[in-house]
């Protein structure tokens, strides 16, 4: 993009002097018209943010209006960050420039966090940015030098807090920062030094120079007017007596609420203060990320306004998720027209090659396909949590699918026990077609049970029954003889490597099946054990490589199912409501078959992978051992 430099007049040292400098508000507004105009790929959510500064620009031109917009402030910041250097690789190194360089995205937020004034005041409109991409698009490098520009440019004693749900995420923005402050320092043996450490170095020196920075790896403070910014994380949940002029929250989708909550307290006394929110797309739609995310889109929608929250949600459209994403896998046009809108940084910190690679790796092996959904294209997990949507779920339904036509083929069972006095469940994976499962579901109660005189399942449970898709046995406990001779009954049928038992009632059951010559064991449900076996089934039912045949306690069983999801990243499946009397059971069962399928399957490639010296050949003897190796 050809410019005319912007001439501004700034004082040095006490002079009043006239210079040229990149014209980066003209920069962000083109940017701005650009995706309105249909010329850059983006979403809607990010043309509704360009169009919202645009007419923000119009409004700050009227002299009634509460804010104007400084260009002077814009530049001051982008001036300052294109002369800070690379601290990590990337595609940089082949232009032979060590220094950052705003991509025009860049540009426009921050010609709307640091352009718009109030007048009078001249503070900062903006007060919080809720800023959501995908991965590896530069947010945490980004933040760090955020960070560092409003440590040395603050006002007296500015407090700059990082707040992440671990000290590792939140490394991924103070780690930067202090690079840029001490240079560049090794953290662990074997690190190696990026290629331009000694503008690094240099660069480090100067700052530390102009603004008294002395950085450490737990504090980084300013002794040209006395601030600090430092790390938060759970450990100082409760503290108080903040005043900060800025709050960084990474990873948002993944913070504690407390910590939010007495971060949010603290906010506000300084003017200009700003929350800095950057996130990737979470794992489930709901909690505080969520929350947030849903008040930004009331404001680039239009129902609420406020003209200081700053969004940019880079992500895609749903109408482009259903009609391109299915044909991706195939058409990488389409893959990577759906990559551009949701990677501003694509070609620049996105390699489209290594994208692509690992987008045909996900289609390869669906328990990774979630993730890169969530991590490449920032789409949020779906249905309030749901692990399968009840549409997803009926979309993957063939009602002439049967189990007898499998007979010979290699299955997984898994045994549902819980309640002795309620629904029982035996379940059944089945691969074929090379990267298709079938799942099948059969359901047990006594017909004592009182969950026939259930108020509200009662009716559920005797139609049931009457049509045979649940199964009476005597009495008011589950007849473990007629589970057991079922299991036994499908082994001959099916090719059963293993059998599962839940861990409630499980004990005399797998002695019994173990007596009997069949390879069982007992099954602890938790999030170690069941995240492998839940994400995989997860994954399968968007693009269709899950089948059933219909079974409707199952359909049932699934609607009920809600993913519980760690900050490490497991997954646990549990009722929509933990004190409801609705029913996981088949879920359960198909989903501890799914993790024994898994464990087999990942056992025999560790088994059948050749030892190291089969590859390489032996090595020859150490020199450092002597002459002699010894």
């Amino acid at each position: 993009m050809d410019l005319p430099p912007l001439r501004l007049e700034i004082e040095i040292d006490g002079e009043r002097q006239v210079r040229q400098f990149v014209d980066f508000p003209a920069i962000g507004r083109a940017y701005c018209k650009h995706v309105v105009a249909g010329l850059e790929p983006a979403c809607a959510h990010i043309r509704r943010a360009c169009e919202r500064t645009l007419r923000m620009l119009d409004r700050a031109q009227q002299p009634r209006e509460r804010f104007y917009f400084s260009p002077a402030h814009v530049v001051d910041f982008c001036a300052f960050y294109e002369l800070q250097p690379h601290t990590e690789d990337g595609n940089w190194i082949y232009s032979g420039n060590p220094y950052q360089v705003l991509e025009p995205h860049q540009i426009w937020e921050f010609m709307h966090i640091y352009g718009f004034r109030r007048r009078g005041t001249h503070e900062r409109v903006t007060s919080r940015a809720y800023i959501e991409e995908p991965r590896k698009n530069s947010k945490s490098g980004r933040a760090a030098i955020v960070g560092l520009y409003e440590l040395c440019h603050g006002n007296l004693a500015p407090q700059i807090l990082i707040g992440a749900p671990t000290e590792e995420m939140g490394n991924r923005v103070y780690k930067p920062a202090l690079t840029l402050v001490a240079g560049w320092q090794k953290d662990k043996e074997g690190e190696v030094a990026p290629p331009n450490v000694a503008v690094i170095d240099e660069r480090a020196e100067q700052l530390r120079e102009r603004y008294r920075l002395v950085g450490s790896k737990s504090q980084i403070q300013c002794g040209e007017n006395g601030g600090w910014m430092q790390r938060l994380n759970s450990i100082g949940k409760h503290n108080d007596g903040w005043n900060p002029q800025l709050i960084i929250l990474e990873e948002l989708h993944a913070q504690d609420r407390e910590i939010y909550e007495v971060l949010r307290s603290a906010f506000g006394a300084k003017p200009s203060a700003l929350m800095y929110m950057i996130t990737t797309a979470g794992r489930s739609a709901n909690g505080l990320a969520w929350d947030v995310r849903n008040e930004a889109i009331d404001v680039l929608e239009g129902r609420i306004e406020s003209d200081t929250f700053f969004v940019a949600i880079f992500t895609i459209d749903p109408k482009d998720e259903k009609e391109l994403l299915p044909v991706a896998g195939s058409d990488r046009k389409a893959f990577e027209r759906l990559a551009m809108i949701a990677n501003p940084m694509w070609d620049v910190s996105i390699d489209p090659e290594k994208i692509w690679d690992a987008w045909v790796e996900a289609l390869r092996q669906p328990h990774m396909l979630a993730e890169f959904q969530r991590t490449r294209l920032n789409l949020w997990g779906r249905a309030a949590n749901a692990i399968i949507t009840p549409d997803d779920w009926e979309a993957c339904k063939n009602p002439d699918t049967s189990i007898l036509e499998f007979e010979g083929e290699e299955a997984y069972l898994a045994v549902d026990l819980m309640n002795r006095n309620d629904m029982a469940s035996i379940g059944a994976v089945i691969p074929f077609d090379r990267d298709k499962l079938a799942v099948f579901a059969e359901y047990y109660v006594p017909e004592l049970s009182p969950y026939f005189k259930h108020p509200r399942l009662g009716a559920l449970y005797q139609g049931w029954v009457q049509n045979q898709h649940l199964i009476t046995t005597e009495g008011g406990l589950i007849d473990m003889d007629l589970i057991e001779d079922r299991v036994v009954a499908l082994t001959h049928l099916l090719r059963v490597p293993m059998v599962l038992c839940d861990d409630m009632q499980a004990n005399a059951l797998v002695g019994r099946l173990l007596k009997r010559g069949i390879n069982a064991a007992i099954f602890r449900k938790n999030e170690a054990n069941a995240t492998a076996g839940t994400d995989d089934l997860a994954a399968r039912a968007p693009v269709r490589q899950l089948v059933h045949n219909g079974h409707p306690i199952l359909a049932w069983n699934v609607a009920n199912v809600r993913a519980w999801r760690s900050t490490r990243g497991g997954i646990l499946p549990k009722k929509h409501d933990e004190v409801s009397d609705d029913k996981i059971d088949g879920f359960d069962a198909i989903m501890m078959a799914n993790a024994g399928r898994l464990h087999i399957r990942d056992a025999q490639r560790k088994e059948d992978q050749p030892m190291v010296f089969e590859k390489r050949g032996p090595l020859a003897p150490s020199k450092r051992n002597g002459p002699n190796g010894q």
